[in-house]
């Protein structure tokens, strides 16, 4: 790659060709060609064209999206967002996935504003910048890591959008750091101004719910796509064989190991010969309204709405935070 930082990528779909223009964070280059850091584990998952590509493959066989009552789900991101109601000139996603959620709530402005994703993935960078070129101004996408690399996200932000504007983290993309929440949520305190919008969407769980009852905890509900999707970062991590992972996939090893700074958390952790690849936080919701009015003072709470499904005992949650 000659020049690291800015990639471009000439993109021919149903006749059409797009320029499409991602702000590439050098070391996230490096990490696309090299070896992924010990302490990061998610972005393997993630990384390159073969995590992109598998997680798609899983949303696009709608198992992901209907195992997780996504439809309900994105009710209530859209209810508590209601963006149409909000004047904002941009619309800022930290971890866009396949850009669908973000479509459906931005298809339901009068008129379109800028729109930026951020992901580790350029896979599903293109896709969502693909899925809402139509109905948004698109500048560029941002590749890059928001939880080690902020201030390379920060910088390109600041030269490209006015504010007010709304940063959105939907698909429980805080409850899937590596690191703690309160770094990333720390910086985006200090990033946002006056009259900025932060939404956040987390999984969350009821005081029946039990760790090995728990949807994911079970193998037997991991389908194919799954099962690919989870190998194929075990294979970026350790660079064993995909193949041989998934042949040997009973020993992928799944605990609870609480790791977060919001108070009552409970993780599910993956790992397989040691290695850890994945975690899910679920968060009980009234701790993480008290965290988030204890820890967030600049910030007014705007709306907030969730869900229980009592056959899972789990759930999800939206909160529309504002910038005082």
């Amino acid at each position: 790659m000659a020049n690291p930082k800015v990639m471009k990528s000439n993109i021919i779909e149903k006749q059409s060709t797009t320029s499409i223009t991602l702000e590439v964070d050098p070391e996230i280059a490096n990490w696309m060609v090299g070896e992924i850091p010990a302490n990061r584990s998610q972005c393997s998952l993630y990384l390159d064209s073969g995590g992109g590509k598998a997680w798609l493959s899983l949303v696009d066989a709608g198992v992901y999206k209907t195992n997780t009552s996504y439809n309900k789900i994105e009710e209530l991101i859209i209810e508590t967002l209601k963006i149409e109601t909000l004047d904002v000139n941009a619309f800022i996603s930290f971890g866009p996935g396949d850009g669908g959620t973000d479509y459906k709530i931005l298809s339901s402005l009068l008129e379109p504003i800028h729109y930026i994703p951020i992901d580790i993935s350029n896979v599903l960078l293109l896709r969502s910048i693909l899925k809402l070129r139509d109905i948004a101004h698109i500048p560029f996408g941002i590749l890059g890591d928001f939880e080690e690399g902020f201030s390379f996200i920060r910088n390109k932000l600041e030269k490209e959008v006015n504010a007010p504007i709304i940063v959105s983290m939907i698909g429980n993309t805080l409850g899937n750091l590596d690191i703690n929440e309160n770094p990333l949520l720390a910086n985006l305190a200090g990033f946002l101004k006056k009259g900025d919008y932060l939404v956040l969407h987390v999984s969350v769980y009821s005081q029946s719910w039990e760790f090995k009852s728990d949807y994911w905890v079970q193998k037997e509900n991991h389908t194919s796509k799954m099962r690919q999707w989870i190998a194929q970062g075990i294979s970026r991590k350790t660079n064993k064989e995909m193949e041989e992972v998934l042949r040997n996939y009973a020993e992928l090893e799944i605990t609870e190991r609480i790791h977060s700074d919001i108070p009552n958390s409970r993780s599910i952790n993956f790992s397989y010969r040691g290695d850890k690849i994945l975690s899910i936080r679920r968060y009980d919701w009234a701790s993480f309204i008290g965290w988030i009015k204890q820890n967030m003072d600049p910030f007014e709470i705007i709306r907030e709405g969730y869900f229980i499904e009592g056959d899972r005992e789990t759930g999800s949650a939206c909160i529309l935070l504002k910038r005082s």
